[in-house]
């Protein structure tokens, strides 16, 4: 997208072949937003995979307030999702720490954003799996509470209004997680 404003590209599958797990990958990007792309809407429900750069690019200075936002993204060539300049440079959050029970997920972003948290099998640095939003305070802090980890690693972003979205996170390799395996009944 390129001088563009007010778009929505939701429920997509970019770069997988249409079974919707193989990889097909394009040879860049999988969504480019540059030169004067604002206030545009990457997700819901996207899955973005096996591209050969970046999951997600926003170029430019000229480009922000685009809110890239519950989607699964992994096994990109390079970034997850890549800020050059675009959406005003908005810094991801931070995991700082996860504890038991149902799982507690706990760090820090900007004043009042939305922080996204993901989970991925691997420590890519990028959100296989989205698990859940929430507001951080005043002061910054969020917690996130889920009722498990399905994989270790976890990243986030932080969505401001005005800004848009950041990149991911550094992956925060969570110890306590579960894995889920299948129920299986024995023939008698």
């Amino acid at each position: 997208m390129a001088d563009t404003t007010g778009n929505t590209i939701s429920g997509n599958a970019i770069g997988l072949a249409a079974d919707g797990h193989s990889g097909l990958g394009n040879t860049f990007v999988g969504i480019a937003c540059v030169d004067q792309c604002q206030d545009n809407m990457i997700g819901p429900r996207n899955h973005i995979a096996y591209n050969s750069s970046d999951g997600v690019l926003v170029g430019n200075a000229a480009s922000y307030g685009n809110v890239i936002t519950e989607n699964n993204i992994h096994a990109n060539g390079d970034k997850g999702i890549e800020l050059l300049d675009g959406n005003n440079g908005i810094l991801p959050p931070d995991i700082l720490s996860t504890m038991p029970g149902s799982v507690i997920i706990q760090g820090t972003a900007c004043s009042e954003c939305t922080v996204e948290i993901f989970a991925s099998p691997t420590d890519e640095g990028e959100g296989q799996l989205f698990l859940g939003r929430v507001a951080a305070d005043l002061a910054g802090q969020y917690i996130l509470e889920v009722p498990g980890l399905p994989y270790p690693y976890l990243t986030a972003t932080a969505i401001d209004a005005e800004d848009g979205t950041s990149e991911f996170s550094a992956v925060f390799r969570s110890t306590v997680y579960f894995v889920f395996l299948p129920f299986v009944v024995a023939a008698h």
